[in-house]
């Protein structure tokens, strides 16, 4: 009996494991940017135009001072890639007041259809408008905040 219950184990387990994901790594060419929590949004001079899609990966940690919690680029509470917390990572064109939710994008996405659960990295970004590209965080509070993130951005391969 032993026996048939861990056949059957292995076999659930094999069943709903799925494929191996990986979130693309950041070329060599990548670019990078650090940016820190002591200002809302940082220039930088990441020049896009509308419709091009970017890959955005960042770590790091920050702490919010006001209000005693620290923050890695998911945000404060956040759950990729329903909710971007308090202190996460945003994206927005200089001058323009569309703001995309970015948070780290380093781990694979679960994904839901129908019975088949999937595994899947994060879709790249698709930028709004043409210009300079700004990183930020989602409802900055002003204060003595430290810490800061570490982004890589680079062009996705349109052949992908």
């Amino acid at each position: 009996m032993r026996r048939l219950i861990g056949a059957i184990a292995i076999a659930a387990g094999m069943a709903c494991s799925g494929p191996h994901v990986e979130v693309p790594a950041a070329p060599p060419d990548a670019i990078t940017v650090r940016i820190t929590a002591d200002q809302p949004w940082i220039d930088t001079d990441v020049k896009v135009t509308r419709g091009q899609r970017l890959d955005i990966t960042a770590t790091g940690q920050i702490f919010w001072q006001a209000r005693g919690r620290s923050a890695g680029p998911d945000g404060i509470n956040g759950e990729p890639p329903w909710l971007l917390g308090d202190g996460g990572l945003m994206a927005r064109i200089k001058g323009s007041n569309r703001v995309l939710e970015v948070g780290a994008r380093t781990t694979p996405l679960p994904a839901s259809s129908g019975r088949i659960r999937r595994q899947h990295a994060p879709a790249p970004l698709t930028m709004p408008a043409t210009g300079t590209l700004e990183l930020g965080f989602k409802h900055f509070t002003a204060g003595a905040n430290t810490g800061g993130f570490e982004v890589k951005i680079w062009p996705v391969n349109q052949t992908r």
